[in-house]
């Protein structure tokens, strides 16, 4: 167990590198200059050098991609362009809003996903067997954008249940910045629910032709016990392994999700930083995304041998 820890650890280098090289050369070759975005385009080539040079844009790329990683090796992200603080306290005051959206989305996900697709396979070929998977056929369908407009228009401008758009911070209260972030959640957790409800039938009408299923039915043991002890810590060993890779859909889903609703997240801090070209953010922003999923997708590898004993590391 302990060699294969160190050797998934060895892993998240180059995981983490090629995402963090790639947006740091592409960001440099792509159109737009910083200094004329601060200074206007009515500022003359002599300020736009001036300014060039007190960022630092002035060096060649491999020069400023070294920097950068000197920084780096001291936890120091760098300065933000346009905010006046360090790129560690921008992604801070940001990812609280994403970080609260991923977790109320996961969980609507898991909790609507996992139970919809039990019991679309425990009542196979029936009424709400059809219902569910009509339900998931659409939400797999339904791009975040165009489901998160007409949550609005339903849920905020017509019933004025929830609020249009904006952030409520959590300290004017848990239930006020939970209510802010109802619709985004649904929006977000609906999609990968209907995601999650497809793979869970099927691998509950795997589950359900097992050996220890019939056995433990053959004992007599009431229903609940049989799908609650029996087929659901079956079902959870291959949902496990999606759990890191639907974390990761949700901090992507989460970028359009938080322009649509205006959020102040990271998702809508790296669409206005691209604009901006402020380039340490835009890099800081990649490089705390990238180590996240990876840490989530660690997390979920060391968990199986501790919910599956079949499974073991060498």
């Amino acid at each position: 167990m302990g060699h294969y820890m160190l050797k998934r650890l060895l892993l998240v280098l180059p995981t983490l590198v090629v995402p963090v090289v790639l947006i740091f050369t592409l960001l440099r070759l792509a159109p737009g200059d910083p200094a004329v975005v601060m200074l206007g385009n009515q500022a003359t080539a002599d300020q736009v050098a001036k300014l060039r040079e007190s960022l630092g844009l002035d060096q060649p790329i491999y020069a400023q991609f070294g920097d950068w990683l000197g920084r780096l090796l001291h936890l120091d992200l760098g300065h933000s362009i346009f905010f006046p603080e360090p790129v560690l306290s921008t992604i801070s005051d940001h990812g609280t809003v994403t970080l609260q959206l991923t977790l109320l989305s996961f969980a609507l996900a898991v909790v609507l996903g996992v139970g919809g697709g039990m019991l679309a396979a425990l009542y196979r070929n029936r009424a709400v067997d059809r219902i569910v998977m009509v339900l998931a056929i659409v939400g797999v369908s339904l791009p975040e954008f165009w489901f998160g407009l007409n949550l609005i228009l339903i849920f905020a401008v017509r019933l004025q249940w929830f609020p249009v758009s904006g952030y409520v911070p959590l300290s004017e209260g848990l239930l006020p910045s939970m209510r802010s972030l109802v619709l985004p959640a649904v929006c977000l957790g609906m999609i990968q629910a209907a995601f999650i409800a497809r793979l869970t039938r099927s691998t509950v009408l795997d589950v359900l032709s097992e050996p220890f299923v019939t056995t433990a039915r053959s004992k007599g043991l009431p229903e609940r016990i049989v799908v609650f002890k029996h087929i659901a810590r079956g079902v959870l060993v291959s949902i496990l392994s999606t759990m890191g890779v639907i974390l990761g859909l949700l901090l992507s889903g989460a970028i359009a999700v938080e322009v649509v609703f205006a959020l102040p997240g990271l998702g809508r801090l790296l669409v206005d930083s691209v604009g901006r070209r402020d380039y340490p953010v835009i890099q800081g922003v990649v490089l705390i995304t990238s180590l996240t999923f990876v840490a989530v997708n660690l997390l979920v590898d060391f968990l199986y041998a501790f919910v599956d004993p079949r499974v073991r590391y060498e």
